[in-house]
């Protein structure tokens, strides 16, 4: 089980890529090499045993590493020491810590699954969450996160899809979930650009726009600028949505998160390293850091 979820992680992983032909990416955490997956787990066996935790050695090890490589190491895990890398985790950590490294030992497709089936549970759907996945996917991306959505959850995400949302943003929503669209840069960017401005002047002449149409056509048109704007929403104003930040800290530092953060200096005048400084602390702070590239012992 742990290296068809090994292999499935690469093959994700690999295969990740803007729809509507988005090229600049720059991610934050990428492969190690060398990276030898019985000397991590060692390292955490350690980090692990004895009075108290090394929260900081977890981080030097699994913030510097991909998702798949994690994998692979919890592989390792298991058969060096006969226990399960998450559960020893989760028993040592706490708290928001504890959430976001349960985040980074997850498969990316299960992750994805989980976030989409959250965001449509319960009373009212997080139309951003929706927005944050189904729009900056490929096609077959979109079809490995359907398996894993079904496999989990017994349900298939666009029936799901179809029962929880309405109006303009169901049909949006629906047709992106069936993972046909034409992915030739040279249609759907005229298109993209096209909706675009129609929506900035429905906007700006039309009270209670939509916001979630808004934001639909920016996370496909200009990812990183979205994602600095969602990070700031995360971030921002009384209390934080750990949630999201972790989710989008999670997710885009293997895709284009220097791109990312550059957008968000750029829009808000700080550095992204500052923001998450200011409003995070201790070993979650530090977490959020290794993933952005930003970790200084």
């Amino acid at each position: 089980m742990y290296w068809e979820q090994v292999n499935k992680e690469k093959k994700f992983s690999a295969k990740m890529s803007y729809p509507y032909g988005y090229q600049q990416r720059t991610p934050t955490v990428v492969p190690a090499n060398p990276f030898n997956p019985r000397d991590d787990a060692e390292v955490l066996r350690k980090a692990m045993k004895g009075f108290g935790t090394d929260e900081k050695a977890i981080i030097n090890v699994l913030a510097r590493r991909t998702n798949a490589q994690r994998l692979q190491i919890a592989v390792e895990f298991k058969t060096m020491y006969g226990k399960d890398l998450i559960k020893d985790l989760k028993s040592e950590l706490s708290g928001n810590f504890e959430k976001l490294v349960v985040a980074m030992m997850t498969p990316l497709p299960e992750y994805y699954a989980k976030e989409l089936h959250d965001a449509m549970s319960g009373i009212g759907t997080d139309e951003d969450v929706l927005i944050e996945i189904l729009c900056t996917m490929s096609n077959q991306e979109i079809r490995t996160i359907r398996e894993a959505y079904q496999a989990i959850y017994e349900s298939d995400l666009e029936e799901d899809l179809r029962a929880d949302t309405s109006g303009t943003f169901k049909r949006m929503m629906v047709s992106l979930c069936t993972a046909n669209r034409d992915e030739n840069p040279s249609v759907d960017m005229d298109q993209v650009r096209d909706d675009a401005a129609k929506l900035a002047e429905a906007g700006e002449l039309q009270m209670g726009t939509d916001e979630s149409a808004f934001n639909a056509v920016l996370a496909i048109q200009d990812a990183p600028k979205y994602f600095a704007k969602q990070l700031n929403n995360a971030i921002s104003g009384a209390g934080t949505d750990d949630n999201s930040l972790m989710r989008i800290v999670v997710t885009r530092s293997e895709i284009d998160m220097e791109d990312i953060k550059r957008a968000y200096a750029s829009k808000y005048g700080e550095s992204l390293r500052e923001a998450i400084k200011s409003d995070a602390g201790g070993s979650y702070e530090d977490g959020l850091l290794g993933l952005i590239g930003e970790y200084e012992e």
